[in-house]
């Protein structure tokens, strides 16, 4: 049963370090555009940072775009 203990541990470490790694890290670098383009995608070979960079992505994308007043019922109720 320590095993599994165990990999429960590490696992919510890698993904809670993963977390901060991407916070605290990564959304400079993604901010920054002086920074070649070239190491962020081999920055996203780690998942982790890869799965960040696309969250962010679309975050920004959704706050730009998406306002209530572009919803509308394209049918009727």
């Amino acid at each position: 049963m320590s095993n599994v203990l165990d990999i429960t541990v590490f696992g919510f470490v890698l993904v809670f370090g993963s977390w901060l790694a991407g916070g605290f890290f990564f959304k400079r670098l993604i901010a920054d555009v002086s920074f070649p383009r070239v190491w962020l995608i081999v920055l996203e070979i780690f998942p982790a940072l890869s799965l960040y960079r696309g969250l962010d992505d679309l975050f920004n994308f959704s706050e730009a775009h998406l306002r209530w007043g572009h919803m509308e019922c394209g049918g009727k109720a």
